[in-house]
């Protein structure tokens, strides 16, 4: 008979470390998949020059990390998560599309109002 071995699971689990998301972050598509990593698992408001590492969820690899640079994250992100990261430029470029039609449509309308009074 065939063991099953439940501590596999739980160890991996466990070899999650304390996680946390950065309050402002500039390029958000490159953090998609990243959350930095607490010194403990105390429950705080984390900062980023608290962080001892940083994680990737998705393919569960702890990286360095520095305030300084996030170059690491970003390598990673562009090496291993292409697609994740396209999906989030897309989407910040979408989102900056339509504000700006959102932008003209209204000022085009306010013009379009204010002739038609005018008249």
């Amino acid at each position: 008979m065939a063991e099953t071995n439940h501590t596999t699971t739980e160890n991996a689990a466990n070899s999650i470390p304390p996680l946390f998301l950065l309050k402002h972050i500039k390029n958000k598509e490159y953090w998609r998949c990243i959350k930095l990593v607490a010194p403990s698992k105390e429950s705080k408001m984390w900062t980023s020059s608290d962080a001892i590492g940083a994680y990737c969820l998705k393919c569960k690899q702890k990286l360095v990390y520095s305030v300084q640079s996030s170059k690491v994250i970003a390598r990673h992100m562009e090496k291993y998560h292409k697609d994740i990261l396209q999906e989030g430029i897309q989407k910040k470029n979408d989102a900056k599309s339509n504000s700006v039609k959102s932008f003209f449509s209204k000022k085009l309308e306010l013009s379009f109002h204010q002739k038609m009074a005018i008249r």
